[in-house]
């Protein structure tokens, strides 16, 4: 039996600004947590699905070992009129145990889209390097419904900095 103790919590402050054509709300996030150190894994490459996780591993018996804190901003913006987007950037901060230990501290950026016209929509997210400034990976999905027709596509990229060179791309209708 293995035991995973964490303390976390997430802090946003939302900020709102209401007219009759638009809605907009700007959330500043902050997430502390509060974890031992451990041998069964270290810091985890971030996500559109775990930038505000608590525990990025992504398996049911690893827990992400060491104290860290999540941070970033949602923008989201809705006209009124079936039409939103929503933007959101974020980082991860994770406090190495000892000064030879090299692991990054500081995650990469990452930067999610959504935006949504009636029924229509792109999803987009993108991870880049901190210290490059280039594209570590990019995933990009579209739906879209003209009369009859359904569309849909999606790309996924993967540079070969970090991990082996990975480019998909899908189209269906």
């Amino acid at each position: 039996i293995r035991l995973f103790p964490q303390i976390s919590s997430l802090i946003s402050y939302p900020l709102y600004r209401s007219s009759e054509k638009l809605n907009q709300t700007v959330t500043p996030k902050i997430m502390p947590i509060f974890a031992p150190y451990n041998n069964y894994t270290g810091a985890q490459n971030i996500s559109s699905s775990n930038l505000f996780s608590a525990n990025r591993a992504t398996s049911i018996k690893e827990w992400e070992s060491g104290p860290r804190i999540n941070f970033g901003i949602d923008w989201f913006i809705d006209n009124n009129k079936n039409s939103n987007a929503k933007i959101t950037i974020g980082q991860s901060y994770r406090f190495n145990k000892n000064k030879s230990d090299t692991l990054e501290e500081l995650s990469d950026y990452f930067i999610s889209t959504d935006v949504s016209m009636k029924n229509n929509y792109l999803n987009s997210s993108i991870v880049i390097d901190r210290k490059d400034i280039d594209v570590k990976s990019i995933g990009i999905n579209a739906y879209s419904e003209l009369y009859d027709l359904k569309l849909k596509a999606d790309y996924s990229y993967t540079s070969g900095k970090y991990s082996n060179i990975n480019e998909q791309i899908a189209i269906g209708g």
